[in-house]
């Protein structure tokens, strides 16, 4: 019998938070519009009913803009205690995957 298991993120959306207090283009009007600062993706990996640590689940984001015909992918995977990072990460809609053998692989 496989075991379920689940992943819990924490999106770190504080670089973008914190680009709102930069100058903008409408105080400077000859400003280049700056491109969109990345984000942090972090969480922990752990079994869903005991919530156990998982080591080594693969951690993936799928970039899920329908007219990019090679969509961005991020990949991590979790340490010994089930944590992940995963760095430059371009806003944008994801799908986020959790996989791992032995384990149902979470969507």
């Amino acid at each position: 019998m496989r075991r379920f298991w689940w992943a819990s993120v924490l999106l770190s959306l504080t670089a973008g938070l914190l680009d709102q207090s930069s100058p903008s283009t409408l105080d400077h009007p000859d400003a280049a519009p700056s491109a969109p600062i990345p984000c942090i993706v972090a969480g922990r990996v752990v079994t869903a009913g005991e919530g156990v640590p998982v080591k080594s689940a693969l951690v993936t984001l799928w970039q899920q803009n329908p007219g990019n015909r090679n969509p961005n992918m991020y990949h991590a995977s979790s340490d010994s205690e089930g944590n992940f990072v995963l760095k430059d990460v371009a806003p944008d809609r994801y799908e986020f995957v959790v996989s791992h053998a032995g384990f149902v692989t979470q969507h």
